[in-house]
């Protein structure tokens, strides 16, 4: 995921919280909001600051995990672009004595082929 998405990304996450606390401080239902901590119940503003705590380090947590990955997948497909160019050059040096009378005859015929230099130039 490219760095503008994943920005915009968090950006909405944060303003859908944003937005759902507000909805909830406009319709009195932060009295109904009610959140456990250690066993203790927390209702009204209080407990939308510690439940908008939570989003918040959810948030960052899911954009930290994200960079992560990302920087997982780069490593191991520069791994496996190094195990393929390996591969390939193994297989080519397998193949060039069986290529080496090709690129003879093409040599050859590119040499009696080629246009004379024009000596007006």
């Amino acid at each position: 995921m490219k760095t503008v998405s994943s920005s915009i990304l968090l950006a909405l996450g944060t303003l859908i919280i944003l937005a759902v606390l507000a909805l909830f401080a406009m319709h009195g239902s932060a009295d109904n909001l009610q959140v456990i901590v250690d066993g203790e119940s927390i209702t009204g503003v209080p407990a939308a600051g510690y439940a908008f705590g939570g989003a918040v380090v959810g948030l960052s947590i899911a954009f930290f995990a994200l960079i992560l990955v990302t920087l997982i997948l780069a490593g191991v497909s520069i791994f496996v672009m190094l195990i393929l160019a390996a591969v390939f050059i193994v297989v080519v040096a397998m193949l060039t004595p069986l290529l080496l009378p090709l690129l003879l005859v093409v040599g050859l015929v590119m040499l009696f082929n080629r246009k004379k230099a024009d000596p007006a130039i």
